[in-house]
């Protein structure tokens, strides 16, 4: 607390953060920031970012809001560069847990910031071939074809399109 309080940006404190959201408590919002905002002074990279957030989601699990904002900032600064990575994160989440409400959010933001709605249809497709009662995937999916109507898709298109994997499910 004391190096956060007099906001010293060290390699000493990174490791602090980093050992107290890995070790002592994931869901410490104040040792994510303090790590957010050293990690960015030090120029650290956003990979360190992505590696520790996996590495506490492995060891902690993924229902953590903290993590997934974190994680969030990472994907925001990293780009579309990072688009994919962030994607395969969510994913390894959704695997293990298909109804992770954080892991579709995190799907959603990045969908949304990079314009890649259109393989979120096909990705809560095959999350509701698994399981056709997952709430998670059909509000994904809807928002996913509200966004491509709103960038000009057809809107009938895509009502008929939804309609038919309803009816089919």
């Amino acid at each position: 607390r004391a190096a956060a309080a007099a906001r010293e940006a060290s390699p000493r404190v990174l490791a602090l953060a980093d050992a107290v959201v890995s070790h002592v408590n994931p869901a410490d919002y104040s040792a994510w920031c303090v790590r957010w905002r050293v990690a960015r002074e030090l120029g650290e990279a956003l990979e360190s970012d992505a590696r520790l957030t996996t590495r506490v989601a492995a060891r902690h699990g993924t229902k953590n809001y903290q993590l997934w904002h974190h994680r969030a900032q990472v994907a925001h600064a990293a780009g579309p560069a990072g688009a994919r990575r962030e994607l395969a994160f969510a994913n390894t989440a959704l695997a293990d847990d298909p109804k992770n409400y954080h892991a579709w959010a995190h799907r959603a933001a990045v969908a949304a910031m990079h314009g890649l709605w259109e393989g979120e249809l096909e990705y809560a497709e095959g999350a509701l071939g698994e399981d056709a009662r997952n709430n998670s995937a059909w509000a994904h999916r809807a928002a996913a074809a509200a966004a491509l109507v709103a960038a000009g898709a057809d809107a009938a298109t895509a009502a008929d399109r939804e309609l038919a994997l309803a009816a089919r499910a």
